[in-house]
């Protein structure tokens, strides 16, 4: 598995539950696949020295994500077409790190982790 940071670009008016839900949905998908989220930190809201038009909106200023995971590049790929097609992310861009963040699990990870482990066995032939 190879180490990637994200960096969402997020329009500052969506509210947060609704980007919360975004980035679990995502972290979801990462750990289906044999994936890790490393970290999830939100560098708060900026402005953007040019506007971004999306969704028929000029953006002036926009709050910040990285998200760190360990997965393949076909995950990676996945992850990058739902942030794409999200209306709620501006841009995003990917990173390949070469260095190793130490082995940690935020709250994130082990809550998502949980609700997958959950939801398999609910799906699992009996």
């Amino acid at each position: 598995m190879v180490l990637y940071e994200l960096v969402l670009t997020v329009d500052s008016s969506a509210p947060g539950p609704r980007l919360l839900e975004f980035i679990k949905r995502a972290a979801r998908l990462v750990i289906s696949r044999s994936g890790n989220v490393r970290k999830v930190e939100n560098w708060g809201e900026r402005e953007l020295a040019y506007r971004v038009r999306k969704s028929q909106q000029n953006h002036h200023s926009a709050r910040f994500l990285s998200v760190w995971i360990d997965a393949h590049p076909v995950v990676l790929k996945e992850v990058e077409a739902l942030a794409r097609f999200n209306r709620d992310v501006l841009r995003h861009t990917t990173f390949k790190r070469k260095f190793v963040l130490p082995q940690s699990e935020g709250f994130l990870a082990t809550e998502v982790r949980e609700a997958a482990l959950r939801a398999d066995m609910a799906n699992a032939p009996a």
